[in-house]
């Protein structure tokens, strides 16, 4: 073992022990409704029957305390043990994703704030510790999150087929997770729904395959049939052990005041009294359209369902009818589509409220109905149930939030194990503070980095990574929508998901760092071969007047390169003249342009082998004598390209006045995008390596005019590009491809259109 792999294992190992310490300072913290949960510990142990189960809740959370307990004593210290063991896992998990990140992030200033993030919001979060401490939810919540997210990713790397193996041992693990969340706390069926879509989501673009589509949807199908037989025998047993079940807080009530909850400018009316028949018709504020339904439905019951404005004046009522003794799912979804055609500002502004409040970004206050409703922007003392709960241990004597009426101590044996002093208190409360801020700019960033991570997606994206942070943020976000579409408008809720909010922001910042903001961040090495082989490509077009003088050049100054030349059906004798010289001559049978004729020199330097491209113009512009000039910069930049520049230093070269322009503004877009400067964008006189020959040799579009567009995209894809000044001579003729006024307007709009088209795919394309 390496010197520095003990050291790391042993600082592993003391923060374990540190933390560990820490966890058992404090008890388990009992509150209202944690008294629900251990009290029906009583029912698994046989003290009383399951006819004292309240439907409201589900099995989970008491079956995981009443394992701790068997496994570690029926006391507050065996529970203690059992959040322990939960803490522990998702520290595990969460210590594997940081050194992942870290492992994979080479910038030092990345990895620094990595450390701090990790550090500082997750492994010392005072208000995920005090959650772990709560018995309720939460604790077994904020682990099942992070497992349920990176088990996911995992099955996004997997194609399923029912003829593996391996398909089968997802499925069970997912039917098992969709049954459990769901029976954990209803709204937390999420943690296992929501990761799964995402993952279907991705795999369409990622593999592009009806079959794995199909297969992903059937798994997903096979997972819902599951869970729907687990909630009808659940249900059956409830009924069977005499259980009342339809108490209105059922299974099959969630959803139906989920809709209607999760709209705070709406309320139904419980006044039954008031609004009779007569009543109604002559209120103002209902329609002839309202009326009209009750008239045609006259057979069934109806409730008013009020809509208020931002100031709780009631500005309009609609009617809720239903058959039988209550409304069901179907009547408030058919109420909800109505409100979104008449008051869809109302329902938008609702639910913008509603995550502002959820998120703790808005103080909310509870009217005398139960509904949170968004007062004012409040920056730091929101005082909701993230500090209520999640820093209990620090504000409650005694370390206890509530005990109930009958004596606990007979059924566990709950005390405190040391109270928190005070000036400690003081310090880690505002320690805290950091956190709320956080999870507050955290939620503000969110739904816009989700946004950009879907359209990266849709365009074909490849990075694993960033399929990652798409499964860790947009779980995220879609949970928390979720709740806010629900009505669910409490904190603690969503602060289970800003572990993996901090996570995608740290794998972000690894793979902005290294793969994004520095366009230099890969440099493409090749094997090179024993004795490496350079070949001149040269386009010409109409270049008997200069051709043979070009080629005499090369053999003077470069003898051990080889020359092809492209000839672009040429109308001159440009074909015998090369022919006649011994050199590689490539006849189209038309003319193709520039760019096509330097590509199928490329192409023919790709398959023959050569290590060394140097694009070359037939006209005598460039000189072969600065050819060696090009080499150096390369043996000692270690670049894919080198540029001949005519502008690093200065020359005599006379470069025309619009042409000069088009260079300045070029050159200022690389900067901008790709943090490098190129002073000649526009020259043609190039160097490339073998790994630069194969991409252009394979490039389905090669620009009409490879010019920036080009060395935009190729920086951006992490080819390394330098720059040397060379001498360069003016055109003989006086004439340019880009000369009159057509072409280079043309020209101009063509490259400039190119590197839009570049830039909107995104700053990382993989190849």
């Amino acid at each position: 073992m390496k010197k520095n792999d003990f050291k790391k294992i042993l600082l592993v190992f003391l923060v374990l022990g540190f933390i560990t310490f820490l966890y058992f300072c404090i008890p388990m913290i009992i509150m209202p409704d944690s008294t629900e949960y251990y009290d029906y510990l009583k029912i698994f142990y046989g003290i009383e029957p399951l006819s004292e189960w309240n439907v409201v809740r589900g099995f989970g959370l008491p079956l995981v305390l009443f394992i701790s307990t068997k496994l570690f004593g029926y006391t507050g210290t065996g529970l203690l043990v059992g959040s322990y063991v939960s803490y522990l896992l998702f520290n595990i998990l969460a210590y594997i994703l940081f050194s992942y990140i870290l492992k994979n992030t080479k910038n030092k200033l990345s990895k620094i704030i990595i450390s701090i993030l990790y550090f500082v919001l997750i492994l010392f979060n005072p208000v995920l510790f005090g959650y772990y401490h709560g018995l309720l939810t939460e604790f077994v919540a904020i682990t099942l999150c992070l497992y349920s997210c990176v088990f996911s990713y995992k099955f996004l790397q997997f194609k399923p087929n029912f003829k593996n193996i391996k398909t089968y041992i997802y499925l069970f693990i997912y039917i098992l997770l969709f049954i459990f969340c769901w029976f954990l706390k209803q709204p937390y069926f999420t943690i296992a729904l929501f990761p799964f879509l995402l993952v279907l989501f991705v795999s369409i673009f990622k593999y592009k395959s009806i079959k794995d589509f199909a297969m992903r949807i059937s798994m997903l199908f096979i997972c819902i049939v599951f869970l729907f037989l687990s909630i009808y025998s659940w249900k059956q047993l409830l009924i069977n052990s005499g259980v009342d079940y339809d108490n209105g807080r059922n299974n099959e009530y969630f959803l139906r005041d989920a809709i209607i909850n999760g709209i705070s400018n709406f309320r139904i009316e419980e006044d039954k009294n008031k609004y009779n028949i007569d009543f109604i018709k002559n209120d103002s504020l209902i329609d002839s359209k309202e009326l009209k339904l009750i008239e045609e439905k006259n057979n069934k019951n109806y409730k008013i369902v009020n809509v208020y404005d931002n100031d709780k004046n009631i500005i309009d009522k609609m009617i809720l009818c239903y058959e039988g003794d209550d409304y069901t799912t179907f009547d408030t979804t058919e109420l909800y589509l109505n409100a979104l055609v008449k008051h869809p500002l109302s329902v938008i502004n609702s639910y913008i409220n509603g995550y502002l409040a959820t998120t703790d970004i808005y103080i909310s206050s509870k009217d005398e109905t139960g509904k949170y409703y968004p007062e004012r922007i409040y920056s730091t003392e929101f005082n909701h149930e993230n500090k209520s709960i999640g820093l209990s241990y620090l504000t409650i004597d005694n370390n206890f939030l509530w005990l109930d009426d009958y004596n606990v101590e007979k059924v566990l044996n709950l005390y405190s194990v040391i109270d928190v002093p005070q000036s400690v208190s003081n310090i880690m409360i505002e320690y805290s503070n950091v956190h709320f801020v956080a999870f507050k700019l955290s939620f503000i960033i969110l739904p816009i980095l989700v946004l950009y991570l879907t359209y990266r997606i849709m365009k074909k994206n490849k990075s694993s990574k960033l399929e990652l942070v798409f499964i860790l943020l947009g779980f995220s976000l879609l949970h928390t929508l979720f709740h806010v579409v629900t009505g669910a408008i409490i904190d603690r809720y969503i602060y289970i998901v800003f572990p993996e909010i901090v996570f995608g922001f740290m794998i972000m910042l690894s793979y902005r760092k290294n793969n994004i903001v520095n366009c230099e961040r890969r440099v493409i090495k090749m094997k090179k071969s024993k004795k490496e082989t350079s070949i001149f490509v040269i386009p010409a077009y109409n270049e008997s007047k200069h051709i043979e003088k070009v080629i005499k050049d090369i053999r003077k100054n470069m003898p051990n390169s080889d020359i092809v030349v492209t000839n672009d059906c040429s109308k001159d004798n440009t074909k015998e003249i090369v022919e006649s010289m011994g050199v590689t001559c490539l006849n189209v049978p038309f003319n193709m342009g520039y760019a096509m004729a330097v590509q199928t020199g490329i192409k023919y330097a790709y398959e023959n082998g050569y290590d060394y491209v140097i694009q070359f113009d037939a006209d005598g512009q460039h000189l072969s004598s600065e050819v060696k000039k090009l080499f150096k910069k390369l043996k000692e930049t270690d670049a894919n390209i080198v540029i001949g520049s005519r502008f690093l230093e200065k020359t005599d070269y006379k470069h025309p006045f619009f042409r000069k322009v088009g260079t300045k503004i070029f050159s200022t877009i690389i900067k901008l995008f790709c943090k490098k400067k190129i002073t000649d964008p526009t020259s043609g006189f190039q160097l490339l390596d073998r790994s630069v020959i194969e991409r252009y040799a394979k490039m389905g579009k090669y620009p009409e005019f490879p010019d920036a567009n080009l060395i935009i995209e190729m920086l951006l894809d992490g080819y390394k590009i330098e720059e040397v000044p060379v001498k360069m001579k003016e055109n003989d003729d006086g004439v340019s491809m880009h000369g009159g006024i057509i072409k280079p307007i043309k020209y101009m709009i063509n490259v400039t259109y190119t590197i839009v088209f570049i830039l909107i795919k995104g700053f990382r394309r993989d190849k």
